[in-house]
Order: structure tokens, then sequence, then C-alpha cells
């Protein structure tokens, strides 16, 4: 029997965007699965465990001392903690879904990788994660054994950026949930009246608040729209990012308040009813590894 580590310490619930959800689906399914021959622990952090605490039954999970709230803890506690666990639990290989692995590992490391923006557009990102993506995810993609990638777009920047060589790159295309039985009408009453909306009169946007999902085009296009349609709505689905500011101040600035409803971070279920009963799924992301809402929709 093999025995996988699975390294969450970076997933900070509702704040890294569809890399959860994508991670948590695949940990559900492989569950699903029920591999006789494969087990599997989990390394997770305080917030995770309390929010995920279904997945974190499903499997072996250790705990890791920190909230992970703290990017400098989260790698200090990598390079040591981690370690010792991954060393004590005698592991296989250690399964790095966040895109980096530690510098000092005492197993084997398995890289999934998104993508590679902070390298490609580091104007993006603040000055100490882009010295430390560019610093380590090179390296570590290189030290990998087998890197994992969604597209062959990532791919490709692997590659060509950071010299990953091609026989260890494995091509993973991303999927999505089975789809479920639709909503009862009832259920979707329920969620559209909840955020004050009308079946097929609005535009939805599922995204975090970061730069590259822009945000400020999408609501300089819903403003000139709104002028000769004013019934509709435009939602704005998933977490604060560092551009909520922004978001903020643009909508107040072309006096949307009432127009635009900002949900917030909404469970799985309300996302299928608003996705369902849109008239449109905008998506004016400038950058994607591969842009999972957009499988979602068409499915």
């Amino acid at each position: 029997m093999s025995r996988i580590g699975v390294n969450l310490l970076w997933i900070v619930p509702g704040e890294v965007g569809g890399s959860e959800e994508y991670t948590v689906g695949l940990l559900r399914a492989l569950h699903e699965m029920d591999a006789r021959d494969l087990e599997v622990i989990l390394y997770v952090n305080r917030r995770f465990a309390r929010e995920h605490s279904d997945l974190c039954g499903m499997y072996r999970t250790v705990v890791a001392p920190i909230e992970g709230t703290s990017r400098a803890l989260r790698v200090l506690v990598e390079s040591s903690w981690l370690a010792w666990r991954t060393r004590r639990d005698q592991l296989d290989a250690v399964h790095h879904a966040g895109g980096t692995m530690p510098p000092i590992r005492t197993a084997p490391g398995i890289i999934t990788l998104h993508d590679l923006q902070p390298i490609t557009h580091p104007e993006r990102f603040g000055p100490i994660k882009r010295l430390y993506i560019s610093l380590l995810a090179p390296r570590s993609l290189r030290a990998a054994e087998h890197v994992v990638c969604l597209t062959s777009f990532t791919a490709r920047d692997a590659e060509r950026l950071a010299r990953v060589d091609p026989a260890r790159i494995v091509l993973v295309p991303s999927g999505i949930d089975p789809i479920a039985s639709a909503p009862s009408p009832e259920r979707s009453t329920e969620v559209l009246d909840a955020f004050d909306l009308s079946r097929g009169r609005y535009v939805l946007y599922p995204a975090i608040t970061y730069e590259h999902k822009n945000h400020r085009t999408l609501i300089e296009a819903f403003d000139r729209l709104h002028r000769t349609h004013p019934d509709l709505r435009l939602v704005l689905t998933g977490g604060a990012g560092p551009m909520e500011p922004m978001v903020h101040d643009q909508i107040a600035r072309l006096a949307l308040e009432s127009v635009v409803r900002r949900t917030g971070r909404v469970s799985t279920g309300e996302l299928d009813v608003l996705m369902r009963c849109a008239g449109v799924m905008a998506f004016p992301s400038s950058y994607e590894g591969f842009g999972l809402p957009v499988l979602e929709a068409m499915a």
C-alpha cells in the first residue's frame, strides 16, 4: 500500500479562489473511488479543519498549529513542522497542491500547478509574494518528481519559464462534479428572493476580487448596459480580495449600489441556482490557468 500525504496548509478557505474548490473536489472524488491500495493523509491548518470538517473526516488528518492566514508563518511551518511530520508518517510522497513545495522536504514531492501568474504578471502582486514565488516556484517545480498541469497552456509555461523537464509534466484536464438534479422551483425562488433577483434578469460573475479577475471592466460595461436596461442586476459572488476597495468605490462612483449585489462567498447550492437562473454569466478575467466557472456554467 502506498502512503501519500497532501499538503493543504496553503488553503485559507474563501481566500484562494478556484484552486480551493478544485482541490477539495479532487479529494472528495478520490474518497469515493475507495482505493484500497492507497492511504492518504491530509496536512491542514486550523481554519481548513474547521471549515472543511466533513472532508477531514474522510481521511486521516493532521492539523498544524497555525490558522493559515500568515503566509510567512505558513512557509516556516512547511519547512519545519511539515517536514518533521511527513518523516514521522513515513510517506512515499507528498502532493503539494498549491503550486510550490517547501525547500526542506523529507519525502518525494508532486506539485499541482494551476498557473505561474506571479512570474508572468509580477506587477499584480506585492513585493514579498513576488520575490517568494520567483525564487521558490521554478526551483520547486524542477525538484518535483512530477508536475501536474491542468492545461497545456500552464504546461508550456512550466517548460518555458521554470525549465521543467517535459517528461515529468503530467497533463490532467479539469473537470466538475457530476451534474446533480436541478434545484426545485421552490429552492430556486428561495435563493433568488434572498438576493432580490428575478430569473434571467441579472449578470453573474463568480470571482474573488483579485486584480486579474478584472471586475473594473465588467462594472464599466454593466453601467452602460444598465442605462438602457434598468431592470437588470449585476451579481458578484466570491470573497473579498485585494481589489475589494476599488470595486466598492467604483460601484459607488457610478451610483450602482442599488443594482449590484455583492453576495460574498455563497454555498455550492446557492451558486448552482444563481448560475442556472442567470441571464448571462460574465467572465472578464484577464488571466487564467483554466477558468473553471466557464465549465461549470456550460454544465
